[in-house]
């Protein structure tokens, strides 16, 4: 919709199917770049980063963790899960945000990184925000063309993060 040029049609899309909705199409972008960061941290690089480091069951854990926290019926469950899938999320978050940097803007990352880095009260998705656009070089959020580009470029960072993890993991494969 947003290639179209209807970002009324696309704030309803971003509704209905991502569930964000925003007051501007700034914020809206805003928000639908940080989605993009952490879906693919949460459905790909944590899963794989804790299936490397403790095995198949750790992985499960931490897919079951996200599960409970986005569909759990009940608060209390929602609650401790959301707090041990911040434990969880602490580690690969920030192994990501070094890809970020080694195949995105390394200056813009540690620049922007750095200060957070061993912060454990800031969230995985926060600092996905804060840091993914960064490392994306996409800037502040926009709309229209410019908006369509920055979602390209955090794409493109997200792929170049992909290859270099493959790439990683088949040394890792070999040599071990």
């Amino acid at each position: 919709a947003w290639r179209r040029g209807d970002s009324e049609a696309a704030a309803l899309v971003a509704e209905r199917d991502l569930g964000l909705a925003a007051a501007d199409p700034r914020s809206l972008m805003a928000a639908i770049q940080a989605h993009l960061l952490w879906r693919s941290h949460q459905g790909f690089f944590a899963v794989i980063f804790w299936y490397l480091l403790l095995g198949p069951m750790a992985a499960l854990a931490y897919r079951l963790l996200a599960l409970a926290t986005e569909h759990s019926q009940l608060a209390g469950v929602r609650e401790r899960a959301a707090q041990l899938q911040h434990a969880f999320d602490w580690l690969p978050v920030r192994v990501l945000l070094v890809s970020f940097g080694l195949v995105g803007n390394f200056v813009t990352v540690n620049r922007v990184l750095l200060p957070e880095l061993l912060n454990w009260h800031i969230s995985a998705r926060q600092l996905l925000a804060q840091v993914g656009p960064a490392a994306a070089e996409a800037g502040e959020a926009k709309v229209e063309d410019a908006g369509i580009e920055q979602l390209d470029a955090v794409e493109g960072l997200l792929v170049r993060t992909r290859v270099l993890w493959y790439a990683i993991i088949a040394i890792w494969t070999i040599l071990g």
